[in-house]
C-alpha cells in the first residue's frame, strides 16, 4: 500500500501533483531537493494558482523508502538527477517518470532496477509568472500511466490509483502506455517542427516585404526574433540546398495520395468516419514501405484505420479486400471490417427493389407512344438518362449483392 510520496522536481509538473496530494497526504507528501533550493523551499513553499503550499522538504537520503517517487524534473537534467533517485529508491518503491521524450524510463530503469518502473505521461498547460505556477486543474488532462505490455490494470497501477483517488488530479490508466508515449512525442516533435518553420518562413517573409512596408515589418521583425538588430541591416534571404526537402515532400504527397484514394472508397461505400478498419500497404519498394513505417501514427489518423500494415506481398489478405492503388504500392482494405456483412445485403437488396421500380415506371414511359408523340424533346431525353442511370446503379448493385453472398 503506498502510504509516503516523494516528488522530485518542484516546477509545473510537480506543482500540480502538490496541489492535488497536500491535503489527503499531509505530512506524508515530500518533495526532495537540496542546499539553497531546499532552504528557500522550506521557507517560501510553492505558490500554486494563488495558494501557497507548504510541505515537508526532504533531501534524498531522508527521503529513501518512499513507497511511490514522481520524477518531474527537466529531461536535460536526468543524468545528474540518477542518484538523487537511487537514494531514494527502497525495495518496493514505484517510480513513474514524468519528463517529457522516450527514453526515461529506461535511463532510470538502467540505474535502480526496471521492476521499480511505470511508465507514463503528463499533459498539463502551464505557465510561470515569477515563481508562482497557474495551471486549469478542471481542464487539465493529466496523468497517463500502465504498466508496458499490459491492456488491463496491474496491482501496482490501482495502488497509485488509490493514492489518486478522491483528490483534484486526473488520472488515466492506460491500456497502451507505450503506444500513448510514442504519440506525445511524435505530437511534441511535430509542434516543434512547425513552429520553426512558421516562424523562419515568416522572418524570411518580413524581409522581402520591407522595401514596400518598412514599418510594420521592423516592427514585428524586433519583436519575434533577437538574433539580428533590425531588420534594415539583416541579410537578405538566399536559396539554401539544406532547405530543399524533395526526399520529404515526395513522401507526403505518397501519404496524401493513399489517404485521398482511402476515403474516396470510404466514402463510395457510405463508411462513417467513426468505423476503422485495417490497412495493408504491399510494395515492393522498399522506400515506399519506410514512408508508411515512419508516418504510421499520422497515416493511421488521416486514414482511419486501427491497424497499419506494411509488407512486400498480398499473403494473409482476404480475397474480397477492397484495393486502392498509389504509384508504387496497392492498399488492401478487408471488405469486412468495412461494413457489416448483413446489413450491407439488406441494404443493396431495399436498393434493387427500389430501382427495379423506377426502372419499370422510366420502360413503361419510354414503350408509351401516346407520351413519346406528346412528350416534350427535353423530357423524353431526361427520362433516357434516368434509364441509363438506373441501369447502371442496377447492375453495380446486382455485382455488389452477388459479391457477397457468395
Amino acid at each position: 500500500m503506498i502510504q509516503r510520496v516523494a516528488i522530485l522536481g518542484a516546477g509545473a509538473v510537480g506543482g500540480y501533483f502538490v496541489w492535488g496530494l497536500s491535503e489527503k497526504l499531509g505530512k506524508n507528501l515530500w518533495v526532495i531537493a537540496k542546499g539553497e533550493r531546499k532552504e528557500r523551499l522550506e521557507r517560501e513553499g510553492l505558490t500554486i494558482n494563488g495558494e501557497i503550499f507548504h510541505f515537508p522538504v526532504k533531501t534524498p537520503e531522508e527521503a529513501a523508502g518512499a513507497d511511490l517517487l514522481l520524477v518531474a524534473t527537466k529531461y536535460g537534467a536526468l543524468e545528474e538527477s540518477l542518484e538523487d533517485i537511487a537514494a531514494v529508491v527502497g525495495k518496493n518503491t514505484i517510480v513513474l517518470s514524468l519528463l517529457n521524450g522516450v527514453d526515461s524510463e529506461e535511463i532510470i530503469g538502467e540505474r535502480i532496477g526496471r521492476e521499480h518502473m511505470l511508465y507514463s505521461i503528463m499533459k498539463i498547460a502551464s505557465e510561470r509568472r515569477g515563481r508562482e505556477i497557474l495551471f486549469n486543474g478542471e481542464t487539465t488532462p493529466g496523468l497517463f500511466y500502465g504498466e508496458p505490455g499490459a491492456s488491463v490494470p496491474t496491482e501496482r497501477c490501482l495502488e497509485v490509483a488509490q493514492v489518486l483517488e478522491g483528490t483534484p488530479l486526473h488520472y488515466h490508466i492506460s491500456p497502451d502506455i507505450e503506444r500513448d508515449i510514442w504519440y506525445k512525442f511524435a505530437l511534441n516533435v511535430s509542434q516543434n517542427a512547425a513552429l520553426w518553420t512558421l516562424r523562419t518562413v515568416l522572418i524570411d517573409a518580413l524581409k522581402l516585404l520591407h522595401p514596400y512596408m518598412p514599418f510594420i515589418t521592423e516592427e514585428i521583425f524586433c519583436t519575434l526574433q533577437s538574433e539580428e538588430e533590425s531588420i534594415m541591416i539583416s541579410r537578405w534571404p538566399v536559396y539554401t540546398e539544406e532547405r530543399s526537402f524533395s526526399g520529404e515532400e515526395k513522401a507526403i504527397e505518397t501519404i496524401k495520395e493513399a489517404v485521398r484514394g482511402i476515403r474516396n472508397i470510404r466514402t463510395e461505400m457510405n463508411v462513417a468516419p467513426s468505423r476503422k478498419a485495417s490497412v495493408y500497404v504491399v510494395s515492393g519498394d522498399e522506400e515506399i514501405l519506410n514512408t508508411f513505417t515512419e508516418g504510421k501514427l499520422f497515416f493511421a489518423s488521416l486514414a482511419y484505420a486501427n491497424e497499419v500494415f506494411m509488407q512486400k506481398d498480398k499473403s494473409g489478405i482476404a480475397q474480397d479486400a477492397v484495393s486502392v492503388v498509389i504509384p508504387g504500392a496497392t492498399l488492401y482494405i478487408p471488405f469486412a471490417e468495412l461494413v457489416d456483412i448483413a446489413q450491407e445485403i439488406e441494404r443493396l437488396e431495399k436498393e434493387q427493389k427500389r430501382l427495379e421500380g423506377e426502372l419499370n415506371r422510366v420502360n413503361g414511359m419510354l414503350s408509351n407512344e401516346r407520351f413519346i408523340s406528346k412528350a416534350p424533346e427535353a423530357k423524353i431525353a431526361e427520362e433516357k438518362e434516368k434509364l441509363a442511370k438506373y441501369t447502371a446503379m442496377m447492375e453495380q448493385v446486382k455485382s455488389r449483392l452477388a459479391q457477397l453472398q457468395k
